[in-house]
Order: C-alpha cells, then sequence, then structure tokens
C-alpha cells in the first residue's frame, strides 16, 4: 500500500466490513502507518474503536477520535 492510496469498503450488513477494516489497521498499525477511517455512523466506529482496544497484541494503540461517544 502507498501513502497515497485511499479505500472505500461498503455493503449490506453482516458481510465482513468491520472484520476487513480491522485487519487492514491492524497491518498498518504494526507497519507505523497513520490511518483515518469515517463512517456514516457513530456506532461503526465505535465497534472498530472497541475492536482495535482489545487487540492481541496487549498494546493499546493511540485514537484521535471526533465525534459523540455512545458508550
Amino acid at each position: 500500500m502507498r501513502d497515497s492510496d485511499i479505500f472505500l469498503i461498503q455493503g449490506p450488513p453482516g458481510t465482513g466490513k468491520t472484520h476487513t477494516v480491522h485487519g487492514i489497521i491492524s497491518m498498518l498499525a504494526e507497519a507505523n502507518r497513520k490511518v483515518m477511517v469515517c463512517t456514516p455512523s457513530n456506532s461503526a466506529i465505535d465497534e472498530i474503536v472497541l475492536r482495535l482496544s482489545t487487540n492481541k497484541f496487549g498494546e493499546t494503540p493511540r485514537f484521535v477520535r471526533v465525534g459523540a461517544m455512545n458508550y
């Protein structure tokens, strides 16, 4: 992946979008790359943040979240 790559992932509920985004972000984070994720709803980003904060490596990733949190 190049620095200028942009990805759009869309699809109906239950098709694995969050799982795919989690994998891409995890891979890029391991390479110390910065990632920006935009979602149409707070609940979508809440789920991505939750999955990333409970990663298998035991490290806490750094997040900057803009918008209201629904927890």
